[in-house]
């Protein structure tokens, strides 16, 4: 199955769907963060922000989310404040795994021993690390469910990202810089 795109009133109105249950988990988020501060919490409570996914509007031919590994499913917001830290509000604009680093990061940040897999970005939180150098992504649904091409993988790099199909043999390189919307895949000849 999948879903035909809409003309452009029929897509704004999803989007501005989207925009309103964004709103509304924002308002939700306040109310707990106000609640913090109201109890005396926010002084001793590390907070941690983020998203499972992106969400595709047709960019890319569908519109749903977590079955394919372009940037608009992948970029999510992941922000970390731990109380009285100076890197608050210090932004990194290189590459972060997200999902597989909550764990760990927060354990390590209020000095839990653990042997919790994954990465930490406790070392970006303390300026001794600027970004990943690669981060890997991956997505499994079944080929065709909601346009997806199957089980597929991919390498993100500062200048360029190959996601490989593995349902389909196929591959499809990137280059981030020139083309940070990922419209137009690089000729198999390329490096990449």
């Amino acid at each position: 199955e999948t879903r035909e795109r809409p003309d452009d009133a029929g897509l704004d109105r999803i989007v501005r769907y989207y925009d309103a249950a964004i709103h509304h988990g924002d308002r939700a988020i306040g109310v707990f963060l106000d609640g913090l501060r109201r109890l005396g919490l926010d002084k001793n409570t590390v907070i941690l922000l983020t998203s499972d996914h992106g969400e595709e509007f047709f960019e890319h031919g569908n519109c749903d989310h977590v079955r394919a590994l372009y940037d608009e499913s992948l970029h999510v917001p992941l922000m970390i404040h731990v109380p009285g830290h100076p890197a608050n509000g210090t932004r990194i604009g290189g590459l972060v795994p997200s999902s597989l680093s909550v764990s760990r990061t927060l354990l390590d940040v209020v000095g839990i021993q653990h042997a919790m897999p994954g990465v930490t970005l406790l070392p970006l939180i303390e300026g001794k690390q600027r970004s990943f150098p690669v981060v890997y992504s991956e997505a499994d649904s079944p080929v065709g469910n909601m346009g997806s091409r199957g089980h597929s993988i991919a390498m993100t790099k500062a200048d360029a990202k190959l996601i490989s199909f593995l349902d389909e043999g196929s591959d499809e390189a990137y280059d981030r810089v020139r083309d940070p919307a990922e419209a137009t895949p690089l000729p198999e000849t390329h490096p990449a």
